[in-house]
């Protein structure tokens, strides 16, 4: 089951291709989890690396977020906030949220107790990052932000039809404190 899981298989697949019930399924993905995510926090600590790459990932569950409302925080749009060794590829840290400064705090908090040593950080334009990078990575921090630029957009109609953004085009790169990446 968990070899189905991780090669992409949807829950529902996994249950027919293994002849089990579905809540079978969901209770070895729970398990399987809770058992990944001990062991990273048990073994990814006082990690030496020169940079990490910040960024979130998009999963909407069960709802759209303008059908969930502000006051559901169990469904809608959520973000697996990810902190990324570019070098090494390896997650250092990882949170499930929404995409808010509560979320960010809690992500930016644990990604900075598990980095030893002076780090170069790198973030989307999100405006929660900037603050909460300086207030947990203070004194030993170079940071900048990475704006992707996009070609103009589609025409309204062709693009209520796309799912993918307008051609990339570029970056640009603002330094928010300590020494300025490479380019």
């Amino acid at each position: 089951m968990v070899k189905l899981l991780t090669e992409g298989c949807g829950i529902r697949a996994v249950s027919r291709l293994t002849n089990s019930h579905i809540h079978t399924v969901l209770a070895v993905l729970s398990e399987t989890g809770a058992s990944c995510d001990r062991l990273h926090g048990k073994l990814v600590r006082n990690v030496q690396t020169d940079a990490v790459q910040v960024d979130e990932l998009w999963a909407r569950v069960a709802i759209r977020q303008s059908r969930a409302g502000r006051r559901d925080r169990q469904h809608g749009d959520f973000y697996t906030f990810l902190g990324l060794a570019a070098r090494e590829k390896l997650i250092v840290s990882y949170y499930t949220g929404k995409r808010d400064y509560a979320s960010t705090d809690i992500f930016v908090k644990d990604l900075a107790s598990r980095i030893n040593g002076r780090v170069q950080i790198t973030s989307d334009a999100f405006a929660s990052y900037p603050p909460l990078i300086r207030m947990h990575l203070l004194g030993r921090l170079d940071y900048a932000v990475m704006i992707k630029h996009y070609d103009a957009p589609p025409s309204e109609v062709e693009a209520s039809r796309r799912y993918s953004p307008a051609p990339f085009i570029g970056t640009t790169i603002k330094s928010q404190g300590g020494h300025s990446p490479p380019r």
